[in-house]
């Protein structure tokens, strides 16, 4: 009989186990059912590791290690982004086994350390200690001492923490890599939750020699581990089928975003701030925003911004939250922000509440203030002054184009007037910033009026695509072409920094991985003080692709940059200017095509930032560098063609500056609008998008444009061991 109530109370236990379960991933499931949009607020609050103190009533999304995972998730709002956090360049286990060849003793192997780490349960001793000495395969793999990092002495680097002692993995493992698949889809399955979040991708270098005593046996180069914490994302995002996997990337550099651009979202722990040191300047800020912007609304990825500020003060608060606003998508999807001392703790403000709606147009910046409108809204950011206002029921009309119109005379003309305008549109096809024509036919009658009347313009816009050329312009204008001359002027970056100077084509930009790629030209005969009429690239196929690509087009900002090397990140390292265009193309179908489709937009202003530099001088060379998503198109390089290896066209004026050039590569639109005139002509000036150029990824002798903060190793969440 008793034996008989102990089988029943086992049975029982069981069973209340499974469906405890089953509710909690029916919860999880429920919750992961859709993104969560929020029409009244694009950017939602994020639960960050720590359950709160408050109702989640106004979170749309958490990232929780499984001992929050029972007991909170569920009382997330439905549609909530749910995300299982592992740390991913480390184990935890029981202390006292650094020294290799040392089995765990039954205390160690029952001890009380947290579950957040790559085994996701106790399992160092079984999975790991334990199977190396005994040679057993695990997930089918016999793990080896290659499994650990080392210090100089042989043992491993580890130190003290989670319930017991930290020990980091080699990346580069194989049996850890098949072993974080394996289990993460194991232990997925177990919670009910789709969504993998690998904490320290790009870990703090500082915290991985204190627990090495130094460098690292394995890595005498810290960037070689570096990269192999980003090949191991690569593989258990390949691997890890059917579910969705997230990564934290600490500081927002843009070349290590571009690289793991296969993620389905990440974490900044430090945009807008230093992780809890001083505030970062107004230009590394910028950079922030830039990486986020393509982040969310290039590569359309889930965007977790994390606000550790040196105060915490309702004027911070309101500042990050406006920037985090500035790049938010337009569906009010997959941008969440948690600012606080602390990932328990949560400030809140009232603009949280606010009924903004979702964004009406991109972000407009003029020096540090960037300014964007929304349904019910307007919000402003001063990067100089870490200012933010967010204010309702002020939405400005969007003008058609802003008019700047100067007169040294008291009485002025009234006009009405034709204008026929080659205007400046967001296509599909391709980005440019570019000075509009306007002809102007008129008849002045004179009146006295105090200042100019904004026009009021119908535009019709058709995507009409033309194909730069030169053109005749004003009086001075001249234009120069100039090919790729050497195989070391045109190479490729992979996510790795290895370079390839010799390939015979050029993947725009993905072969493996993303790429950086670099194109220099030399003997560039452009005058110093010339203005920039029109600049483009050409390209020639060499395979045919198809497929959404998005490119971004900018140059070195160095007035006479040398040739490629060999050497790692030499095309990322270099300072890039502030000026950009982005790219499109469309599909690429005819192999040996030159034509429109192979021309870039206008990159009049990336070119005209170069040669405005002080020790910019005719016969001077250039470099183009370019980036962009997972996809590519393929073009000829030096060593596979050399007549239809990259031109660039420059077409330029000696004289002074003209307000009147021809655009190219956009939409042509023809307003009607009614313009009161000064005496003298108006210059139609298009409001341009400053954005900062991209931060490096640090390498051996790093150049670091603008500030980079280095990774820091994020505290470790302390779930229910």
């Amino acid at each position: 009989m008793k034996k008989l109530i102990q089988t029943i109370a086992t049975l029982t236990l069981i069973l209340t186990t499974m469906f405890a379960m089953s509710g909690n991933a029916q919860a999880l499931a429920d919750n992961s059912a859709a993104r969560f949009a929020d029409t009244s607020m694009p950017v939602q609050q994020l639960v960050v590791y720590e359950k709160q103190s408050v109702p989640y009533t106004n979170f749309g999304a958490a990232i929780f290690a499984q001992g929050q995972l029972s007991s909170e998730a569920s009382k997330m709002p439905p549609g909530s982004e749910i995300s299982f956090y592992v740390d991913g360049n480390k184990v935890n286990g029981p202390a006292g086994l650094q020294k290799t060849g040392t089995r765990c003793t039954s205390t160690q192997a029952s001890a009380d350390y947290y579950k957040n780490t790559i085994t996701m349960d106790k399992r160092f001793c079984p999975d790991f200690n334990d199977a190396i000495l005994d040679g057993r395969s695990v997930y089918g793999m016999v793990p080896t001492e290659a499994v650990f990092l080392h210090k100089s002495n042989g043992e491993r680097c580890t130190s003290s923490g989670n319930g017991g002692a930290i020990y980091l993995i080699n990346p580069a493992s194989s049996f850890v890599r098949n072993y974080l698949v394996r289990r993460g889809a194991e232990k997925m399955t177990q919670l009910g939750v789709n969504t993998l979040f690998l904490d320290n991708l790009q870990p703090s270098l500082s915290a991985v020699q204190e627990r090495c005593g130094g460098t690292p046996q394995e890595y005498p180069n810290l960037n070689d581990y570096t990269a192999q914490m980003m090949d191991l994302a690569a593989y258990v995002n390949s691997n890890l089928t059917g579910y969705r996997v997230q990564g934290n990337l600490a500081n927002a550099v843009p070349s290590v975003w571009d690289q793991l651009s296969f993620l389905n979202g990440a974490m900044c722990e430090s945009c807008f701030s230093n992780w809890g040191g001083s505030w970062p300047n107004a230009s590394r800020m910028l950079n922030d925003l830039s990486v986020l912007d393509k982040w969310i609304n290039v590569y359309g990825w889930t965007a977790f911004i994390v606000i550790r500020p040196p105060n915490t003060n309702e004027t911070s608060n309101r500042f990050t939250f406006a920037a985090a606003l500035l790049v938010a998508r337009n569906d009010g999807t997959g941008v969440y922000f948690h600012f606080g001392e602390n990932y328990g703790q949560l400030l809140s403000i009232p603009d949280y509440d606010y009924n903004l709606g979702l964004p009406t147009a991109p972000r407009s910046c003029a020096g540090n203030i960037c300014t964007r409108t929304f349904q019910n809204g307007v919000v402003t950011v001063d990067f100089g002054t870490r200012q933010g206002t967010i204010t309702l029921g002020s939405v400005p009309t969007s003008p058609v184009s802003t008019f700047t119109a100067t007169s040294t005379k008291t009485s002025t003309a009234t006009s009405t007037s034709t204008v026929t305008a080659t205007s400046t549109s967001i296509l599909p096809t391709g980005t440019t910033i570019v000075t509009p024509t306007a002809t102007l036919t008129a008849s002045p009658t004179a009146t006295q009026t105090s200042s100019p009347v904004a026009p009021t313009s119908t535009h019709t816009a058709t995507a009409t695509r033309v194909v730069p050329s030169p053109t005749t312009g004003a009086p001075g204008q001249n234009s120069v072409s100039v090919r790729v001359s050497s195989g070391s002027n045109d190479a490729e970056e992979n996510s790795r920094g290895q370079m390839y100077t010799t390939s015979s084509d050029l993947e725009l930009v993905y072969d493996s991985s993303v790429q950086t790629v670099g194109i220099r030209f030399t003997n560039v005969k452009v005058p110093k003080g010339a203005t920039i009429v029109n600049a483009y690239l050409q390209f020639k196929v060499d395979k045919a692709t198809s497929g959404t690509v998005n490119l971004k087009i900018q140059g070195q900002a160095s007035p006479n940059p040398s040739a490629f090397s060999s050497q790692r990140y030499n095309i990322s390292s270099r300072p890039r200017t502030l000026s950009f265009v982005n790219w499109a193309p469309p599909s690429w179908t005819k192999v040996g095509a030159a034509g429109p489709e192979q021309a870039t937009p206008n990159l009049a202003p990336v070119i005209q930032e170069i040669i405005n530099q002080s020790n910019w001088a005719p016969g001077n060379s250039v470099v183009i560098i370019i980036t962009g998503n997972a996809a590519k198109r393929v073009a000829e390089a030096y060593e596979g063609d050399r007549s239809g290896a990259p031109l660039l066209y420059i077409s330029f004026n000696t004289g002074v500056a003209s307000p009147s050039v021809t655009p190219t590569s956009t939409s042509t639109a023809t307003p009607t609008a009614t313009l009161a005139l000064p005496s003298q002509t108006a210059t139609e000036t298009p409001t341009q998008e400053v954005i900062p150029s991209e931060t490096p990824l640090p390498s051996e002798t790093p150049t670091l444009t603008p500030e980079v903060i280095p990774p820091t190793d994020t505290p470790e969440p302390t779930p229910t061991p």
